[in-house]
């Protein structure tokens, strides 16, 4: 296989052709042109993901930290199209979990189209799989094993049974082989595939904080720090159409800054992009701009709520007032 055939596996658009036969609804994000944190937003009735398509996804790009950032502060899922995660290739009909995030090959999501499953997940190096806890228990009980017998033979404790089948503890693989020696072919029927599109692993509840560190002091930096002032949940990006992301409650804004110079086509484009996000988490879509031609604001109408940067603090205080209607 050639590098660009490899490329080309990776590829957006291929993607949410699979993805809508899937039965997932798909918008496109197109901004910025290279390097974007979230390609893809994929909606269906039981699922609704952030989607990356990169060859490799690598915790030291910023684009593929922002993912997390950004899956964290919408609250939402996310999927990642690839083929290694940092140095690990990524096996077929494996996903790989991190948190919100969940990373497949395109070969698995192939396999999920043609009605594979995914048989495993690795989580900080160790492979699980999901077990049916009820058809465990039936295959225990039909063998006339107690749960101390099984415990014995499978050399783990008979806590760690009663957490199998109660559907609270996953099995590591090394486990699972145990289990199928005793049980022979009978124990794939207890074993569940891995839904990439809705499982993930969440540890703890803790509230997120920015890890945005302002270089210089702008508009961006500005709003990041009167946001937290104000009690929002604030992060800013540089790989989203949308530079900075404030909640608070379920109250949500996106907000797009228009720097001095930027053309008229950048700046439309930035803007559509930016609303597109906003609407898919119901959220308000805001234009902050140092400058705008009389030209450029005659198209931003209807893209958005355009303020200037000394109009941030308004802003803000009625976010805050929304929130507590």
């Amino acid at each position: 296989m050639t590098g660009k055939e490899f490329t080309d596996f990776y590829n957006p658009e291929r993607v949410a052709k699979i993805m809508e036969s899937l039965g997932f609804r798909i918008t496109k994000i197109d901004f910025p042109e290279h390097e974007r944190s979230v390609d893809l937003i994929a909606d269906r009735r039981d699922a609704k993901l952030l989607v990356k398509v990169t060859p490799r996804f690598s915790t030291r790009r910023r684009d593929c930290s922002e993912l997390k950032r950004v899956a964290e502060l919408l609250n939402t899922d996310a999927l990642v199209i690839t083929d290694r995660y940092n140095r690990d290739e990524i096996p077929q009909d494996v996903a790989y979990i991190r948190g919100r995030i969940g990373m497949v090959s395109f070969a698995t999501l192939v396999s999920i189209l043609r009605g594979g499953k995914v048989l495993a997940y690795e989580f900080n190096g160790v492979l699980y799989v999901k077990v049916d806890g009820a058809k465990l228990r039936e295959l225990r009980v039909k063998r006339g094993l107690s749960v101390n017998a099984l415990s014995k033979l499978v050399g783990v404790s008979a806590k760690a049974i009663h957490e199998y089948e109660q559907g609270v503890m996953d099995m590591r693989v090394e486990v699972a082989e145990r289990f199928a020696e005793i049980f022979g072919d009978e124990f794939e029927e207890a074993i569940k595939g891995v839904d990439i599109f809705k499982f993930r692993i969440r540890m703890g509840s803790e509230r997120r904080v920015s890890n945005y560190i302002p270089q210089v002091q702008n508009g961006r930096s500005v709003l990041v720090k009167k946001a937290a002032e104000y009690g929002f949940e604030v992060d800013a990006f540089d790989h989203l159409p949308s530079d900075v992301l404030v909640r608070i409650g379920e109250v949500r804004a996106f907000f797009s800054f228009l720097s001095k110079g930027i053309s008229e086509q950048q700046a439309l484009k930035k803007c559509t992009e930016n609303v597109k996000l906003a609407k898919e988490f119901e959220g308000k879509a805001v234009v902050v701009a140092e400058e705008v031609t009389s030209d450029v604001a005659k198209e931003l109408e209807g893209i958005g709520d355009v303020f200037r940067f000394n109009q941030i603090d308004n802003v803000l205080k009625e976010l805050a007032r929304e929130a507590r209607r």
